[in-house]
């Protein structure tokens, strides 16, 4: 029924780098307006949320290595609306399916999914215990281990 998005297993240093690093490392403003808005450019000098600003800090987040993960599928339907999709009765011309095409099943990482990845930091910066992570902004648990110099 409707469209499959999938999601890998895999979590990326640039959401780690956001989510764990206060803003005084990554400048992250409120509202970005203009044509910049809705534009990520992580690795671009002439925005204002980009990554190569911990450098400075000598700061380097490594992507997440999955150590237990598992899916879960969730149904959804989108709003009824002209520019994502319109119902389609079964026999109507570019109806393939007896469907609506606004509804779609999305897999997506499941609870108590586990994590490891790495940071290169001074020992001064403070990370916190828990984080929001991902598309539904759900509750991180974070864990610190230090390795010894």
């Amino acid at each position: 029924m409707g469209f499959l998005y999938e999601t890998e297993k895999y979590l990326y240093n640039w959401g780690f780098s956001f989510a764990l690093l206060p803003i005084y490392y990554i400048p992250q403003p409120y509202r970005i307006q203009g044509e910049k808005a809705q534009k990520p450019r992580y690795l671009h000098t002439s925005y204002e949320r980009n990554l190569l600003h911990l450098n400075k800090f000598g700061i380097c987040v490594f992507p997440a290595q999955p150590i237990t993960w598992s899916y879960r599928i969730n149904t959804f339907k989108a709003a009824q609306v002209s520019y994502y999709g319109k119902l389609k009765q079964f026999g109507d011309k570019g109806a393939s399916n007896n469907y609506q095409i606004n509804y779609g099943r999305a897999e997506e990482l499941a609870v108590d999914s586990q994590y490891r990845t790495y940071i290169i930091a001074p020992a001064s910066i403070k990370i916190p215990q828990c984080i929001r992570l991902v598309k539904w902004a759900g509750k991180v648990k974070v864990e610190l281990i230090g390795i010894p110099e």
